[in-house]
């Protein structure tokens, strides 16, 4: 080779791409992009598609609270249940209102006064008497009567206030005289002489350790006399 020959250039590395470098970068390029616009729409599906689901997630959650509003319906039916009425709050009362399934409570009747216990009458036909001087005559007849009321035992004494505790007679009637009623033997009773009083006493018992008594005092006008 001489001298005068034209000097070809050959191409070094530094020199820039070859053709086909070159050829080999730009479907590179149109790789890159190519997986840029499958990435941005694949992005673009994903964030429709989020979009749809939370929509559908909306539309949902209000079907069912306003599904909740309505009358429950009959399993199998179209019926719907009869709705539930509110419970109203209750406002406390400062009298308690009464339960209407408790009886009344009766008010208790004040019991009845006991019958009064008493004699309504005792009566002899005379006050006085007139005993002889020294005591003559000995006796003077006398008469009683009497009547009693809610009693079931009837005393007579002498010279008692209480003719329970020192009976002359005992269960006499408790309506009566002494003509008709007094033990045989006593049929007059008399007035015994040689002293200036003697005092007669009727008791009545109801058997419930009640008495009721009542008393005559007959005098001797001539004592001492």
């Amino acid at each position: 080779m001489s001298d005068d020959s034209p000097t070809q250039r050959i191409p070094s590395a530094d020199s820039g791409d070859t053709p086909t470098q070159r050829l080999e970068t730009g479907e590179v390029q149109e790789d890159l992009q190519e997986e840029k616009q499958k990435s941005k729409g694949l992005l673009i599906g994903l964030v429709a598609a989020g979009g749809l689901l939370l929509l559908a997630i909306v539309v949902i959650a209000f079907f069912l609270l306003n599904s909740g509003q309505g009358d429950p319906i009959v399993a199998g039916t179209d019926t719907p249940l009869p709705s539930a009425s509110p419970t109203p709050s209750e406002t406390p009362s400062a009298t308690p209102s009464p339960d209407p399934t408790e009886e009344p409570e009766e008010p208790v009747q004040p019991q009845p006064p006991a019958p009064t216990l008493k004699v309504d009458g005792f009566s002899v036909d005379t006050s006085t008497v007139f005993c002889g001087k020294n005591g003559e005559p000995s006796q003077v007849d006398l008469y009683f009567t009497w009547s009693t009321s809610n009693g079931n035992r009837l005393y007579f004494g002498v010279d008692t206030n209480d003719a329970s505790t020192a009976p002359f007679f005992d269960n006499l009637p408790l309506d009566g005289n002494s003509g008709a009623n007094f033990p045989s033997g006593y049929v007059p009773f008399q007035f015994a002489c040689g002293n200036q009083t003697h005092k007669y006493t009727l008791t009545v018992t109801d058997g419930s350790g009640h008495k009721a008594s009542k008393s005559v005092t007959i005098t001797d006008v001539n004592f001492n006399n």
